[in-house]
């Protein structure tokens, strides 16, 4: 029966560092998501003007930007 127990522990063990290794990879993979989305509002605030123009001669009449 303790033969049984210590497999049953390893097991156990193996199973939460496997599932904790998972856990810190998708929360990387969330940072950069998150980093990645920053980067691109700030990318799209820096061109709000420049894409105002282009809907103004696009579609003559402006396309009223978000903030």
């Amino acid at each position: 029966m303790m033969h049984i127990l210590k497999l049953w522990d390893k097991a156990m063990e193996e199973e939460v560092t496997s599932l904790s290794e998972g856990v810190d990879y998708n929360r990387m993979k969330v940072q950069r998501c998150e980093y990645l989305t920053e980067e691109m509002q700030k990318e799209l605030k820096a061109h709000r003007d420049e894409i105002l123009n282009v809907s103004k001669v696009v579609f003559r009449s402006p396309i009223v930007p978000r903030k």
